[in-house]
């Protein structure tokens, strides 16, 4: 669900290929991006909540690939500062992610040459 519904979306073909062919401006981009992601997390959330394999993380209580895309999508919305309401499960599994120093380190904002945070 993540790798490949909402993942996608932070690929910069898909905007260079909506800013051009699609027409949109500035704008309308932010609020595609909000749109989708919103759509995307609120869909992942529901899932989380009603599984019974939910536990610490995504699926159960060892680290899976899903909880590695989890994070980089919710790391890219940082970046492109959109937030998601009504994510509880998911911020709950996210802050256990980001307590782990592998993922810390892995934060875009403290990679080699990247901007400060604002």
């Amino acid at each position: 669900m993540l790798a490949a519904d909402t993942h996608p979306l932070i690929t910069p073909r898909i905007k260079r290929y909506l800013l051009g062919a699609g027409r949109f401006d500035d704008a309308m981009w932010r609020s595609w991006q909000i749109n989708w992601f919103a759509t995307g997390l609120a869909a992942f959330e529901e899932r989380l909540a009603t599984e019974p394999g939910t536990g610490k993380y995504c699926q159960g209580d060892d680290i899976s690939i899903a909880d590695i895309c989890l994070a980089s999508i919710i790391v890219v919305m940082r970046v492109f500062k959109i937030e998601v309401a009504d994510i509880p499960t998911v911020t709950r599994i996210m802050a256990s992610l980001e307590a782990i120093p592998a993922f810390a380190r892995a934060d875009p904002y403290r990679q080699v040459g990247a901007p400060p945070r604002t």
